[in-house]
């Protein structure tokens, strides 16, 4: 059975003003896993279109019941990307559910395929897989990163040592849950730890004022979201009363600026701290401890004993204390490599060790500094543009 449906302990989800307890939700993905017969599986992979509902998560909830491996799509993926991955993957479900109002996943959410020509499947790195999700590399294309279960609860064994997230809390992740920050942060980690989760609609992310009235309204104390979301709270009046319940606030995705974390500091006399991590490294593996006070100039520390962390220079040679390299991280948290590309996954992982393609450095208290990209990308919009991929078109 699976460890992380084994985990759960939360007591309330709230999606679109309603309330659902843990028997309610077992019982709707034990009802979406007796939908989908397994006996048609012509693959181990079924597509879920990760929209920010709560049929997402049933969703998922339902592929971990069948041990199924959940391969998350950005609803916005282009049909180019889309068309190759299906190539590659092969599911033998797509569970796409559009309704914003409606929480059940319904038979016309869920399509059923079958291929004429089947691909070999890459059993031995599979193996223990319950999600894929998929990361950028340096010529353009999205590679798919296996995730297992282990990987994601060792990584929040380590997260916790940092972040405070127990039965006394309520999370708030605005954040794509086709994202390893969103899934892991956002749901899992207060469905295992007790707590409270409010899932809210991002598709509209200028409909701001909505999504704090929310965090007021169901007491929120732990935000998670991007430092774009942070800039547009503070042009939200009355911001400061918004999230007096606020206890935690994290940032992620790309760095946070000193003046949006000043900015927001002066609106709400509350602290950003700031985590580091990789859908590779299955989130967070860098960050500031909420406890301490946190400095917007660097990236925290390495988390707990989950993860080891060096810096070296172009021939793998580790650098000193203050002197930039590329960021290299190891643990449990990593993945074992993409799938069905052994030749990606020799290059960015050795000796289990993940090469990262971020800059950065270490100070003399062993705080983390990003320093910039390796690779060729350029942010643009807030999408990752790579040169080769304009190429490849």
């Amino acid at each position: 059975m699976s460890k992380i449906i084994q985990s759960l302990r939360f007591k309330e989800i709230v999606f679109n003003g309603k309330s659902y307890n843990k028997p309610q939700i077992e019982y709707k993905f034990k009802q979406l896993a007796s939908k989908l017969d397994i006996k048609q599986a012509s693959s181990p992979f079924i597509f879920l279109i990760a929209r920010n509902n709560l049929a997402t998560l049933i969703s998922f909830l339902a592929l971990r019941e069948l041990n199924q491996i959940c391969v998350f799509i950005d609803p916005l993926l282009g049909q180019i990307e889309y068309d190759e991955y299906m190539d590659l993957l092969q599911p033998w479900c797509v569970i796409d559910h559009k309704s914003v109002m409606d929480e059940d996943v319904i038979e016309s959410d869920i399509e059923f395929l079958e291929y004429q020509t089947k691909r070999t499947i890459d059993e031995e790195i599979l193996e223990d897989a319950c999600a894929i999700m998929f990361s950028s590399g340096e010529d353009g294309r999205m590679k798919p990163v296996v995730i297992t279960e282990n990987n994601i609860l060792r990584n929040i064994e380590g997260i916790l040592t940092g972040d405070i997230n127990d039965d006394s809390r309520s999370t708030c992740a605005i954040l794509p849950f086709f994202h390893v920050f969103g899934l892991v942060n956002g749901l899992i980690i207060p469905l295992i730890t007790g707590g409270r989760v409010l899932i809210v609609d991002i598709s509209d992310i200028s409909k701001v004022t909505r999504i704090v009235e929310e965090i007021k309204n169901h007491k929120i104390t732990n935000i998670y979201t991007i430092p774009l979301l942070y800039y547009l709270f503070t042009r939200v009046k009355d911001i400061d009363y918004y999230l007096s319940d606020v206890l935690t606030l994290y940032s992620g995705g790309y760095k946070l600026t000193r003046e949006i974390y000043e900015s927001f500091y002066r609106k709400t006399q509350k602290k950003i701290h700031e985590g580091y991590g990789l859908t590779e490294s299955t989130g967070l593996s860098i960050g500031h401890w909420v406890l301490k006070e946190p400095d917007p100039e660097n990236i925290g520390n390495v988390v707990t004993m989950v993860n080891k962390l060096k810096i070296v220079d172009n021939t793998g040679k580790e650098v000193p204390v203050g002197v930039t390299g590329e960021i290299l991280l190891k643990g449990a948290n990593i993945t074992k490599g993409f799938y069905a590309d052994k030749i990606a996954t020799t290059k960015y992982i050795t000796d289990g060790w993940l090469h990262t393609g971020d800059l950065g450095h270490i100070d003399m208290n062993d705080y983390v500094y990003f320093d910039g990209l390796l690779k060729r990308m350029y942010n643009i919009g807030g999408k990752n543009i790579y040169p080769a991929e304009i190429e490849r078109f």
